[in-house]
């Protein structure tokens, strides 16, 4: 499939990406993408290189240096994620999740700014839900920079972002809401037989 033509969904960790494509894939009928699901195969088709920044850790790195880290690896993955996506059949459309998924990625190949979804947890709940996990030490600090580097990227490139301070069937709701133009493109383009772009 033509990645211009998957909706994506991005955001921090716990802020329910998983859950939300889910529900968005079994609503509209879509295929389901999770990049966090790869990780084997992707390490499996990674160079030397790119491989090393995947796998090297340093649980006593600050957390600035440990989200850059996170970055760079995001940025090698998403070239992957899309060969992944360009080998999956056409039809249906496809719902794209994962943390990996920062915006200046993800509009790089934007047919249309309503093809994604950034996710902005409540900074303070995300920080209460990231202590009561027990990260390794710094994670919880990389993790809350991770959420405001996607709430920043979104907001400078002008791609919409979805407030997660509800109950998940509100969040679920305003994201089909958010998604239902370009999931109409998508179907008038294949009963057409053609493209949506």
């Amino acid at each position: 499939m033509d990645p211009a033509n998957a909706l994506w969904i991005g955001g921090p960790q716990g802020s329910g990406k998983t859950s939300l494509a889910r529900a968005l894939g079994a609503r509209f009928g879509l295929q389901l993408y999770h990049v966090d699901a790869r990780t084997g195969a992707h390490e499996d088709r990674m160079p030397a290189t790119e491989l090393a920044s995947l796998t090297t850790t340093d649980e006593h790195a600050d957390p600035a240096t440990m989200l850059a880290r996170f970055v760079t690896t995001s940025r090698h993955r998403f070239r992957l994620v899309l060969e992944d996506l360009r080998a999956l059949p056409d039809e249906p459309g496809c719902v794209v999740e994962g943390t990996q998924l920062f915006p200046t990625s993800v509009s790089a190949v934007l047919s249309s700014p309503d093809h994604a979804l950034f996710l902005a947890p409540d900074l303070d709940a995300l920080r209460r839900r990231l202590s009561a996990g027990g990260p390794i030490e710094g994670t919880s600090g990389r993790d809350l920079l991770i959420a405001q580097a996607f709430e920043t990227e979104a907001r400078e490139l002008r791609l919409p972002t979805l407030r997660v301070d509800r109950p998940l069937d509100e969040v679920i709701e305003a994201a089909a809401e958010a998604f239902e133009p370009a999931v109409e493109r998508l179907r008038r383009a294949s009963a057409a037989g053609g493209t949506s772009r």
